[in-house]
């Protein structure tokens, strides 16, 4: 379990809104925050800021599995496709990192 919390922010390839936070969250048991909520134009409309505070590697694989769920299938696609796509951008990567970083902190 960390004690601390890291944020991690991710590029998607379709508008993430208040539509899709209720969809994910209510699907996929997911709440993630579309970047634009913090901006004043719409640059920020396909990102969206991932949030671990206090859990557990494995707490975080779940969260990143059921966010994959959720963009697949907004893609259309199946999941296991799809996860390999977010290891070849370094999404699971860079989360399993700071993970690591928080539990050794």
């Amino acid at each position: 379990m960390t004690s601390g919390g890291f944020f991690l922010t991710l590029d998607l390839p379709f508008r993430f809104g208040a539509e899709s936070v209720d969809e994910c969250a209510r699907r996929d048991n997911v709440i993630v925050m579309p970047m634009s909520f913090f901006a004043l134009d719409n640059s920020q409309d396909y990102r969206i800021r991932l949030a671990f505070s206090a859990v557990s590697p494995e707490q975080i694989r779940t969260s990143v599995t059921g966010l994959g769920r959720y963009v697949a299938r907004r893609l259309g696609r199946e999941l296991p496709s799809l996860v390999g796509g977010l290891l070849h951008i370094g999404l699971l990567r860079r989360a399993a990192v700071a993970a690591n970083k928080a539990i050794r902190t």
